[in-house]
């Protein structure tokens, strides 16, 4: 995978580069340095990226294991873009999205990446410890952990479901306003503190 990479990056490139947390956002060049570039991500922020973790845009589609932020909500879900000239998201679970490029991350595949456990597998976890100890009280342990974990799975699993259906009746209730302001800041004519201070006006 090393050999198809592009090291040699020129400021104003558009690019995938690694952020902190081991996965991929697209990013412009605004500098090259000696082994790094400085790294302006769509999103807002910035920092410096070894050129040994920046992927040409092109060859990003082709590596990456591609998430989507999906609608703008900020969760992103698996999912692979099979054009990226018509940036259609085929997500794993069945939905399909337009996205924007400042939608997407990507993962290498083989590379170790930070890992946070959401809330809804730590409290998958702790109903499993509390079906355990409740076991335990009744000489049952491994029945106990066995239900704690069922119902962590069905309750985690309903509120994945009800949270994607929130966010996409959500997503069909912006204003005009929102989208416009919205827009804006991902064309980089406002800054991101710019963006969040008028966003909380139209609310």
């Amino acid at each position: 995978m090393d050999s198809v990479r592009r090291t040699r990056v020129s400021s104003g490139q558009t690019v995938f580069a690694r952020w902190s947390d081991g996965y991929y956002y697209p990013a412009v060049v605004a500098e090259v340095l000696d082994n790094q570039i400085k790294a302006a991500f769509l999103d807002g922020d910035s920092g410096l990226v070894s050129k040994d973790h920046v992927i040409d845009l092109e060859d990003g589609f082709k590596l990456l294991q591609l998430q989507g932020n999906w609608q703008h909500h900020g969760y992103f879900f698996k999912g692979t873009i099979e054009n990226p000239a018509l940036m259609i998201m085929h997500y794993n679970d069945g939905d399909v999205e337009q996205v924007e490029l400042v939608q997407l991350r990507g993962a290498l595949p083989g590379e170790k990446r930070a890992r946070k456990r959401s809330g809804l597998v730590r409290l998958g976890i702790g109903l499993a410890f509390v079906g355990g100890i409740v076991g335990w009280s009744v000489d049952l342990p491994f029945l106990g952990i066995f239900i704690g974990l069922l119902v962590g799975m069905i309750f985690t699993g309903i509120i994945s479901v009800w949270r994607r259906m929130t966010f996409s009746s959500a997503s069909q209730s912006v204003s005009p306003e929102a989208e416009q302001l919205r827009s804006l800041y991902q064309a980089g004519l406002i800054t991101k503190e710019e963006y969040k201070r008028r966003k909380n006006l139209l609310r």
